[in-house]
């Protein structure tokens, strides 16, 4: 059949669609493509909040069992001989007299704002409260006796004297205004490790957890341990309570999410012992 041919016979009552249908059929389309991006949205946006909660409790959890690593190291070993007793200098001497706050003396985890955390010139920041966070990745019970935890202990190859200081600055990190390695974080909660002296003091790791180059905390992002001793003064303590923080924004929200948690571990020295 020839096209002429066609289009004779063509019925008159065929015609196309209209811009009224054409329009319909548009206007549908972009209503079930835009709902469906918005439900893709919501589903990427709760999988990355879902991810960035389990980051910052895996961050606490580790923060939280290295304070009883030290706790139960202390109290295993003092029975030893003071050059033996490496972990009384990180919990008595150094946790205990120098990081603990009375309960009075902080307020409440009830900011809504984590930059004013960060902020000297607002109540009850971080600085103020004494805060500081510990280095895991040299708290392992394999390092208890090592070459690493007693390295810190000696100066300049003299095995007679001890030195405290860098194993605190190493092993403790305090929070400072000056130094700036407590900061909010632009992702979720999380220790950044640099090289230890003698590398690249450049270089920092963000990730490679097994690389034991990098065991030198840079940066402590959005999380952070303030100390609190029992309500009662004048006396010996009964226990420390170990408020462990976190605070950041997760993307594209504007309220801050937080995380935190206490940990209370006893004072043995009642029990009688040094």
């Amino acid at each position: 059949m020839s096209l002429k041919t066609f289009f004779k016979t063509f019925p008159k009552t065929f015609r196309g669609d209209t811009i009224v249908e054409v329009t319909f059929a548009v206007t549908m389309f972009s209503i079930v493509a835009v709902v469906s991006i918005n439900i893709m949205n919501s589903g990427l946006s709760s999988a990355q909040a879902s991810l960035e909660i389990t980051m910052a409790r895996n961050e606490i959890d580790a923060q939280a069992e290295a304070l009883r690593f030290i706790h139960d190291s202390y109290v295993t070993q003092r029975k030893l001989d003071k050059k033996d007793r490496q972990y009384e200098v990180l919990w008595k001497e150094n946790i205990v007299d120098l990081y603990v706050n009375d309960p009075a003396d902080i307020a409440d985890f009830t900011t809504l704002s984590c930059p004013d955390l960060y902020n000297p010139s607002k109540a009850h920041n971080i600085f103020e409260d004494k805060a500081f966070v510990l280095n895991t990745r040299l708290l392992v019970p394999a390092n208890v006796n090592s070459k690493i935890i007693q390295s810190f202990f000696q100066e300049s190859g003299d095995t007679t004297s001890l030195s405290y200081a860098k194993l605190t600055d190493e092993i403790i990190i305090a929070s400072s205004a000056v130094d700036g390695k407590f900061t909010t974080t632009d992702v979720y909660p999380r220790l950044i490790y640099s090289t230890p002296s003698g590398l690249t003091t450049d270089q920092l790791d963000e990730g490679d957890t097994y690389n034991r180059d990098y065991r030198r905390v840079a940066k402590a992002e959005g999380i952070w341990i303030i100390a609190v001793r029992d309500g009662t003064s004048g006396v010996v303590p009964t226990f420390y309570d170990f408020h462990i923080r976190t605070c950041w924004y997760p993307p594209g929200r504007s309220t801050p999410s937080t995380i935190a948690t206490v940990v209370r571990l006893y004072n043995p020295s009642l029990g009688g012992g040094t």
